[in-house]
């Protein structure tokens, strides 16, 4: 490699300063591991988790982690596999940018700022196009029952929940986990140590994923003493068993668990050790299929390697990476925010209701 470079270095017509060599060799290597990756159990298609961010995306990156993202508002669902020409919006954020300009589910983005979804390399190049800086405008051509429009939308702060407590029709708890992040726990332990009744529906249909640590915490929160929780297989092949050490708050507790396609990571994490832990059935549409753990390293140039450094297992050795999680009880993907009319929640309170 050394000897080829010093020969392209000073013999090539066309030049490239020693950090873009860099980056185009870290490039090569992060897509050699990503395909290595994808030739295990392959079936479904995952966005990249070995790959070189920039420093707006891990600028983005950790607002996110802190609960507040620069966007206008919306959550966006896009699958070429399952025959989508263009992202669809699946939910309109109260307050943001999006609500304002009237933007609706099920309104198809066809350009962003004069760039047509065809350019675009993948679904995050797509995501991080529509954020950007508070108070800056996006341009967007959209269709809409066979109408095509154009809408200008001002980007916001978007504050959102990690963790959020609600209420079905009959009054029973619900848990909606959004994120595991730094204040996922400390929420979930208040909500815990506030419930007045013995049956809580965990929703976990916007459940993105987070921080391994975070997650982690959170199931210990629904386990017995002893019990095993997650495995970890690293790079050499070792198994790292996690056990609770201590019970937790919500070891008794009788639970639904709703999952779907924003299901990925450490949220399919959680579902699949909190489903082995209470013998629960899972109810919704199959997950994203994402069961590995990442870090990243900044480089001199601040720009950041995210690569895999472990994969997860169940209690019993399953994985659910690239695969996903395929629930007992299945209903189709919904879109929006949940409603008193939802028909997973109506039937995971029927199910605590038998219980």
């Amino acid at each position: 490699f050394e000897k080829a470079l010093s020969e392209i270095r000073s013999k090539a017509y066309y030049q490239l300063t020693d950090d873009e060599i860099y980056q185009a060799a870290l490039t090569g290597v992060l897509d050699k591991i990503e395909q290595k990756s994808k030739n295990e159990n392959a079936s479904l298609p995952i966005a990249k988790a070995n790959v070189i961010l920039p420093p707006k995306t891990i600028n983005s990156l950790s607002n996110e982690i802190k609960g507040e993202i620069s966007g206008i508002g919306v959550g966006i669902q896009y699958d070429k596999n399952k025959g989508q020409t263009y992202p669809v919006l699946i939910d309109i954020i109260k307050g943001g940018g999006a609500e304002k300009a009237n933007l609706q589910v099920n309104d198809q983005v066809l350009k962003i700022d004069g760039r047509p979804i065809s350019e675009f390399k993948s679904f995050e190049d797509i995501v991080y196009a529509i954020r950007g800086k508070a108070g800056s405008t996006l341009r967007l051509r959209l269709l809409r029952d066979g109408e095509t429009f154009d809408r200008k939308v001002e980007r916001k702060i978007i504050q959102w929940n990690a963790f959020e407590v609600s209420s079905s029709p009959n009054g029973t708890p619900i848990f909606r986990i959004n994120y595991f992040n730094e204040k996922t726990v400390p929420a979930m332990k208040k909500a815990i140590h506030s419930l007045k009744s013995k049956k809580v529906i965990l929703d976990l249909r916007q459940s993105r994923g987070g921080l391994f640590k975070e997650g982690l915490d959170a199931i210990k929160l629904f386990a017995a003493k002893g019990t095993e929780l997650l495995r970890i297989e690293h790079k050499d092949g070792k198994i790292e068993t996690h056990t609770a050490q201590s019970d937790g708050p919500a070891k008794d507790l009788n639970v639904a668990l709703l999952v779907g396609g924003e299901t990925k990571s450490m949220g399919e994490a959680f579902a699949a050790a909190i489903a082995n832990l209470r013998q629960a059935k899972l109810i919704g549409a199959p997950t994203f299929g994402k069961g590995t753990v990442e870090t990243m390293m900044t480089l001199d140039n601040h720009y950041s390697v995210k690569f895999t450094v472990s994969k997860l297992y169940d209690a019993q050795g399953k994985t659910w990476d690239r695969v996903g999680l395929t629930p007992s009880i299945q209903l189709p993907q919904t879109e929006g925010s949940p409603s008193e009319t939802d028909p997973h929640i109506q039937l995971a309170q029927l199910i605590l209701n038998t219980k």
